[in-house]
């Protein structure tokens, strides 16, 4: 039931993405999009151009955050007018279970003792609960919410879960971290790129 992935190139396929976004043709298509259907959501536009484009990671999943942050910057530029946001920021409530995540019992003091410990990936609704259930009550911070690319993990056991992480991206500008690393914005974009 456990499982492992990596994780690979989420900021190489953002950058694909808005490349893609930029050709003539392909914002013809959005142009046609929008005008044709009238009630389409930005987020339905972003699942159409992943299907339309390919805009697949490497399990097959639809990268629309990607896909809706690339949206976003051209809109700001003047290439087309996306449909008014259906949530404004802030209003972030994750999914929860209903009840706490069952105390583990019978644990070990010692951790070496904890026979076949895994890690599973979240990728299902009822993980993402239980996840969710675990940072907002055991966690100082909560849970999130992650921004960019991320992944989550449950850590399971023969004595039921025992906690949880997350990885999400690093800010793409951060003018302290930027100016010690000594990169300026040209040095810092051909990086990225590559």
């Amino acid at each position: 039931m456990c499982g492992y992935a990596v994780y690979s190139g989420g900021m190489k396929i953002r950058n694909q993405i808005k490349r893609t976004l930029l050709e003539t043709e392909v914002i013809e298509n959005i142009h046609k999009q929008l005008n044709v259907n009238k009630n389409i959501n930005r987020t339905e536009l972003a699942d159409w151009l992943c299907d339309h484009y390919g805009f697949l990671d490497s399990r097959g999943t639809k990268q629309r955050s990607g896909c809706l942050k690339a949206l976003r910057e051209l809109e700001k530029v003047g290439h087309f007018t996306l449909p008014a946001p259906q949530t404004q920021p802030g209003n972030w409530h994750p999914r929860r279970l209903l009840e706490p995540v069952p105390v583990p019992v019978g644990v070990p003091e010692n951790a070496g003792e904890i026979s076949e410990p895994c890690l599973e990936m979240v990728e299902t609704v009822d993980q993402i609960r239980i996840w969710n259930e675990m940072m907002i009550r055991e966690h100082p911070r909560g849970a999130g919410p992650l921004v960019g690319c991320q992944l989550r993990y449950l850590v399971g056991s023969e004595y039921g879960w025992l906690g949880g992480f997350g990885f999400s991206s690093a800010a793409l500008q951060l003018k302290d971290r930027d100016r010690w690393i000594g990169w300026d914005i040209e040095t810092r974009r051909n990086h990225l790129l590559q």
